[in-house]
């Protein structure tokens, strides 16, 4: 417009020389007020940072790539209040925590799959489709016929809910946000678009739509294109990519795919043979160093850098950017193929030609007469009846051929070790050395499968409907596994058993056992539980994967001798000091004895909690059972028992005497199995006797022997019996 009008008044003031001053004026003020916006295409920090704003577009992804994605719905942050006690005589605290629902855009074009999740940098989801927290997430590939998702569509209403088809997103459902301060995560997404064999030629035709397939280019391993247009989009590729039109057919052909057009004569005075003018602006405009950012799969997609020189460029150097993830060796190769192509345009020509001229396109190849090296039209010009052409050689051949080395270079990368499932058992002990005997003495054990395993809430309820009460978190992985296999025997609690062998199998394969010297044994040297028997083992063999074999070892620790027979296949197995182990404490109102309680146990990415039946009888408040029974004739014919008893206050028996009482009485009960009859006493003594008149009696009825079992009376409870044979 400003054109005309300068035009005009430059020629009713000054005549033809006026009229072109306007013009020229007009033109300057027509190039700045009339000029079209600038197209931007996608760059390397549009991939890292997650957005939520209104007009974004949503990007195009190729191949596998990570990308941040947009925020497309969401709710308001979900409010969690909890009351806990702080203690005796302490006011109540309450926490708050908080949670989220949202809807991630990936790709405008459909995916394949995701893989790995990035949650401000670290790992929310691994490569083997393992989140590293509780969370739940649905993914939607993008299909054309995708419904709403159900959340959205609960929060939105049916009708009003937006199905996203042709869009790839994801949805999170209740996500913990307190890892993340109380605010959505910034996060990114590994996603699979396309099969392998992805090459940039590729993804241009696909971004133009109507092209044709010329020779394939570069491969990568993803692209993400973004833009308001196909064309703005692929715009960004115009360094990389051999476009021309086609003279029938699509508009476009990508890549190289014809012979050379042979332009000769038709010069543009039509008198001798052409003569080309070598473009010398061009030599000082060719840098000397080509640079060359892109995302390498190998360092997590993280930003990378190629360089090359440029035969006989300057002293600047150029850099290129490009939302492209490949290989270290592929991007030196792409980056090799840039300095080239720079190269190349010191050589550039300046041809003039006739009408003929406007057979070629830009990006088309052409054979002039009597040269054999083929050139590239890069750009063509229309002054009156001469059409000037800038051509430089053609790459296309020479840019082929090479293979490069490069070294992707060394990172720290976001650590992906599986989280796994929560595994848990329940271990019955004694009341320890010198410790209390007055309440039950429950252990709980729990690990996971997985090495990323960092411990699981746990709660106690009086029975599988009740109320839970929480007693706190299991911090760390105790070493647990079960019992596969049992050998030797049989089984004695009276000397080193080194007949006997317990194969255990373990949680995971990072969980080690070691060996122990008889002196450490005698010390409390590996101190295991396996189901209701305390052992020590001596030796550990490992024998397959988390798999051990354990001999030399000492049955029936701590009075447990009673439970020997019953470390079969299948019980739980504990290393007893480790300090993962977590008590049970005795709540209140709880049946703690008995099979009504059950514990509850899960992890930070379970999905159902691990429950345990609390079938444990109250080992710690038994008293032990007596030793060393004895059985001497009497003259007058009885016999006469005797035995020591033994004291959980005194268990180490340091000084040979008589234990202390662990009691607040000392009472024995004493059952005799005489044939068919049996015959229970009580006395306040370790003592006992069989009167002649008995034995009389008995032998009567056909018993020539009895078998007597002998057991310390509790306050709580009865110890284990200790059995005795006697014949007369």
């Amino acid at each position: 417009m400003a054109t005309l009008v300068l035009t005009t008044i430059g020629t009713a003031l000054g005549g033809p020389i006026g009229g072109l001053i306007g013009a020229i004026a007009g033109q300057a003020v027509d190039q700045r007020v009339l000029a079209g916006k600038g197209r931007e295409g996608a760059r390397l920090s549009d991939l890292r940072v997650q957005t939520s704003s209104y007009a974004s577009s949503i990007a195009r992804v190729y191949g596998r790539m990570r990308v941040a994605g947009t925020v497309i719905w969401a709710t308001d942050l979900i409010e969690q209040r909890q009351r806990q006690s702080a203690g005796k005589g302490q006011p109540k605290i309450t926490t708050y925590s908080y949670s989220a629902n949202f809807a991630v855009a990936l790709s405008s074009r459909p995916i394949r799959s995701i893989g790995r999740i990035w949650a401000e940098g670290n790992l929310l989801r691994g490569a083997a489709g393992d989140f590293k927290q509780r969370v739940t997430m649905r993914l939607y590939h993008g299909d054309p016929n995708q419904a709403a998702d159900p959340l959205i569509a609960g929060a939105e209403g049916v009708g009003a809910a937006p199905a996203y088809r042709d869009m790839a997103y994801v949805v999170f459902e209740d996500m913990d946000l307190a890892p993340f301060g109380n605010r959505i995560p910034s996060l990114t997404f590994e996603v699979d678009a396309d099969d392998e064999g992805l090459t940039i030629h590729g993804v241009a035709r696909d971004l133009i739509g109507d092209a044709a397939a010329g020779s394939d280019g570069q491969p990568i391993t993803g692209y993400v294109a973004s833009g308001a247009t196909r064309g703005e989009a692929a715009s960004s590729l115009n360094p990389l990519v051999a476009t021309r039109r086609a003279a029938s057919g699509p508009r476009w052909i990508v890549g190289d795919d014809s012979a050379p057009a042979i332009l000769q004569g038709d010069t543009a005075d039509d008198r001798g043979s052409p003569h080309a003018q070598i473009l010398r602006g061009a030599i000082a405009q060719v840098p000397g160093q080509i640079m060359v950012n892109y995302f390498d799969p190998a360092r997590d997609y993280q930003t990378a850098v190629q360089q090359a020189r440029v035969a006989a460029g300057g002293r600047e150097s150029e850099s290129f950017a490009f939302p492209i993830a490949m290989q270290a060796p592929d991007a030196r190769a792409l980056t090799e193929r840039l300095a080239m192509q720079q190269g190349m345009r010191a050589q550039a020509e300046e041809w003039p030609t006739g009408f003929a001229g406007l057979l070629a396109y830009p990006g088309q190849r052409i054979a002039r007469a009597g040269e054999a090296a083929p050139m590239r039209v890069e750009e063509r010009r229309i002054e009156g009846a001469t059409v000037r052409l800038t051509l430089v050689p053609d790459q296309s051949q020479v840019l082929r051929a090479g293979i490069y080395l490069a070294d992707p270079g060394r990172s720290v990368l976001a650590p992906d070790v599986l989280m796994g499932e929560t595994r848990g058992a329940l271990f019955d002990l004694p009341a320890p050395v010198g410790g209390d005997a007055s309440q039950p003495r429950l252990i709980l054990a729990a690990a996971g499968t997985g090495a990323a395993w960092r411990g699981a809430s746990a709660d106690l309820a009086a029975t599988a409907q009740a109320a839970r009460v929480p007693f706190g978190p299991v911090s760390a992985a105790a070493v647990l596994g079960h019992v596969v296999a049992v050998a030797g025997g049989p089984p004695t609690a009276l000397i080193t058993d080194r007949a006997s062998s317990i194969d255990v199998q373990l949680v995971r394969d990072d969980m080690l056992l070691s060996n122990a010297a008889a002196a450490d044994l005698l010390t409390g040297a590996n101190l295991a539980a396996v189901g209701d028997e305390i052992i020590q083992f001596g030796h550990a063999e490992p024998i397959g994967p988390a798999r051990w074999r354990l001999t030399d070892l000492l049955r029936g620790r701590f009075g447990t001798e009673d439970a020997i027979l019953a470390a079969g296949t299948g019980q739980p197995f504990v290393l007893l000091d480790d300090p993962a182990l977590l008590p049970v404490p005795a709540k209140a109102g709880l049946s703690i004895v008995g099979p009504t309680s059950v514990i509850r146990l899960r992890g930070a990415t379970d999905v159902v909690d691990t429950a345990i039946v609390v079938t444990g009888h109250g080992r710690a408040q038994r008293p032990l059972g007596p030793v060393h029974c004895t059985a001497r004739a009497r003259t007058d014919g009885g016999i006469d028992l005797s035995w020591i008893r033994r004291s959980r206050a005194g268990f180490d028996w340091a000084d040979g005497v008589d234990a202390p009482l662990d009691e607040p009485f000392e009472r024995y009960r004493i059952e005799i199995a005489a044939g068919p009859n049996i015959f229970s006493y009580e006395r306040d003594v370790a003592a006992f006797t069989i009167t002649a008149g008995d034995i009389a009696v008995w032998s009567g009825t056909g018993a020539s022997g009895a078998v007597v079992a002998i057991r310390q009376c509790g306050q709580s409870a009865d110890s284990q019996p200790t059995m005795l044979p006697v014949m007369w």
